[in-house]
């Protein structure tokens, strides 16, 4: 019976785990790459930001390895032989490399207030600029209106300095705009978590169907925001087309007949399973999505060498 179905799906945690650490690696080693470049500009015209800006440096290069590291064992390939307990290590130690630069910012600001604000500035800008391309898709609304008030911002801070030697006026409003970067990015930064993780059940997603000799192919975006769709043709009983949301909701089309339709789509569950994919397809109208929860009676329990991690 053609029709349209739609699931939730969940990630293994290891899975889920090994995309987060990756990611918040990627985060911190751009933020690094920012301070640097605000911190150094700032050491020329204050000596005693020369120390903090060293210590950026030498933070950016520890992360920088930490992401080599990553690259290595966090590929989408490798992630189901990662352990939970090894994916969380490595997270923590990506925790513990962020929580450094806050100190080092933290430490700027003493007796450099003046200095240390701007350099602020400066980071935000640096980092919206270089990563413009990867950013201002996922927050179009916002994009342009905060980069161009930072830069005025920017500006008037540079005027005041000249002309009092301080920023006193402009502290609080430099210091709101800063939550409201951070805000932003936090945004950003989990619209691409929830998009890798929809990549990463589109590639099972295409295995799992290649494996049952289908052909597969990922069809192109207007934008990230829009969603990611796979379409699978099944050759002998017609076309599936799989819509995968941000929010973790997948949506099938197919013209599967009703004979084959139950094999085929259980088949598919079965082997995203295999995967870390964790499914329950229904028939729209039928009844409300249901989330397959971690450990549910319904999931079969993981075998030695499937890589599925269940825990907290």
């Amino acid at each position: 019976m053609s029709g349209r179905k739609y699931s939730l799906v969940e990630l293994a945690n290891n899975v889920r785990e090994a995309i987060r650490c990756r990611l918040a690696a990627e985060e911190a080693c751009a933020r690094a790459e920012s301070l640097v470049v605000a911190l150094v500009e700032a050491a020329r015209s204050t000596p005693s930001l020369r120390d903090a800006a060293s210590s950026a440096r030498d933070a950016l290069v520890e992360i920088k390895s930490q992401l080599d590291i990553l690259a290595e064992t966090f590929d989408e390939s490798q992630m189901m032989r990662l352990t939970l307990a090894d994916a969380r290590q490595e997270r923590q130690r990506v925790e513990r490399l962020k929580s450094n630069l806050d100190r080092i910012a933290t430490r700027c600001r003493a007796g450099n207030e003046a200095a240390m604000l701007r350099a602020e500035l400066v980071a935000v800008i640096d980092r919206l600029q270089k990563d413009r391309d990867e950013i201002e898709p996922w927050l179009r609304d916002v994009y342009d209106p905060f980069t161009q008030e930072t830069g005025r911002l920017l500006e008037q801070s540079d005027r005041q300095i000249r002309a009092t030697g301080s920023i006193n006026a402009l502290a609080d409003q430099i210091h709101q705009q800063i939550a409201h970067y951070e805000a932003m990015m936090e945004r950003w930064a989990e619209r691409r978590v929830l998009d890798r993780e929809r990549r990463y059940v589109a590639d099972a997603l295409k295995t799992v169907c290649r494996e049952m000799a289908f052909d597969t192919k990922l069809l192109p975006q207007n934008g990230p925001l829009e969603d990611l769709v796979v379409e699978v043709n099944t050759f002998a009983y017609g076309i599936i087309e799989f819509r995968l949301q941000l929010d973790g909701t997948i949506r099938s089309q197919s013209e599967i007949i009703e004979a084959s339709c139950c094999v085929n789509f259980s088949m598919i569950e079965d082997k995203l399973r295999g995967l870390g994919v964790l499914s329950g397809f229904r028939y729209e109208g039928d009844q409300q999505p249901v989330r397959l929860k971690k450990g549910e009676k319904s999931l079969p329990d993981s075998e030695p060498g499937v890589g599925i991690q269940e825990g907290l």
